[in-house]
């Protein structure tokens, strides 16, 4: 069986993106199946597949996965998988899915705020050009939420804030479209010292576990996209008369400083759920865009490496870090080159002063 894989240029940057990505890549290499990654739509014109040949999808666009799947069904038929969350009601064309549970997550976050106090919540942050924010939408308002406490991501996270901080004052909790909309609201919180509400995220960053307070957000294995895709690619080869199939992942809620550590609830006694592109510059807004950075950095070093920034941001001498660490200062600026390569900084200060803007927790508090 081979594999042809294309990911969705928008969402390349994307955390989520290259952890689906390192999952299928790990399960593809494990099965010791075939895999030829294309770079762009363009490739698809000239690509002549295997006859046992399946299209994985990475992306959320319905423009981008209509286009794209009109595109693959002549060579593919119906052996095309999606790996995201797409609104098939929007979307054109016969694929089979992978995808987070959004309405069943978003409906336990909801749930999770109530019972850890809360009262009135707000969900912040909605891009309602993303699809999968247009699920987190449908399903904050059939848990009980309401249109007006909606605070949407047209423009920038800027002026998100602005327009939330206007009524803040009528929220106790918050439900967060994803982590970095959940960091940049509780660093604005802090900025104009307002009282932080309880917040929680439709997402999962390491940067959201790292700044203080912690964003209590969820943990999915992406992992498990990339083998869900697998198994149902190997049911579309072997079973021509299954049309398409779906595929979807659980996550479970992990507590943060921004819930004041209320537990968690059990698989057990959890709550049911009820019955249920271009991003218009989402990843251009340049605090953003930091985060991102950031959270490739906590992604890309090692605990040593946390060290070696956390020292060096404190004021600590290139030799006193060196003598530390048991290396030599040359072996620690070329750490930091090669951090500062794979991370996308311009720079080593750039990545120090990144790394010292947000309140991050010590190697050694993990």
């Amino acid at each position: 069986m081979t594999f042809y894989c294309l990911g969705e240029p928008s969402f390349t940057a994307s955390s989520w993106h290259k952890r689906i990505l390192d999952g299928l890549l790990e399960e593809i290499k494990r099965k010791r199946y075939d895999a030829v990654f294309l770079e762009n739509g363009d490739a698809l014109d000239a690509l002549i597949p295997e006859s046992d040949g399946v299209m994985l999808l990475i992306g959320t666009d319905a423009a981008w996965v209509s286009d794209t799947v009109s595109r693959c069904a002549e060579r593919f038929g119906h052996r095309i998988v999606l790996l995201g969350n797409a609104e098939r009601d929007t979307v054109s064309g016969r694929f089979s899915v992978v995808s987070a549970d959004v309405s069943r997550n978003v409906q336990a976050l909801y749930s999770y705020l109530l019972a850890a106090g809360g009262h009135t919540v707000a969900l912040y942050g909605i891009n309602p050009r993303s699809a999968s924010d247009r699920f987190r939408k449908n399903a904050f308002l059939a848990a009980g939420g309401k249109e007006e406490n909606v605070f949407y991501n047209e423009t920038g996270l800027a002026d998100c804030f602005t327009a939330f901080a206007r009524e803040g004052h009528r929220f106790d909790a918050v439900l967060c479209a994803n982590d970095l909309c959940a960091v940049s609201l509780l660093r604005a919180l802090d900025g104009a010292s307002m009282d932080a509400p309880l917040v929680a995220s439709c997402d999962e960053t390491l940067l959201a576990r790292r700044v203080r307070p912690s964003v209590t957000n969820l943990q999915t294995r992406y992992g498990d996209f990339g083998r869900a895709a697998i198994h149902l690619a190997r049911l579309l080869v072997k079973n021509p008369t299954v049309s398409t199939a779906e595929a979807l992942i659980e996550s479970a809620i992990a507590p943060g400083d921004s819930t004041r550590h209320f537990p968690a609830p059990t698989q057990d006694n959890a709550e049911p759920a009820a019955p249920a592109v271009v991003r218009d510059g989402f990843y251009e807004d340049p605090e953003v865009s930091e985060m991102i950075k950031l959270e490739a950095l906590l992604r890309t070093a090692d605990e040593n490496d946390l060290l070696i920034l956390s020292r060096l941001i404190r004021g600590e001498s290139y030799e006193k870090v060196a003598e530390a660490v048991f290396l030599s200062v040359g072996g620690i600026k070329y750490k930091l080159s090669r951090l500062c390569t794979a991370c996308g900084f311009a720079s080593k200060s750039e990545m120090l002063a990144l790394f010292g803007k947000y309140s991050l927790t010590e190697p050694s508090e993990m």
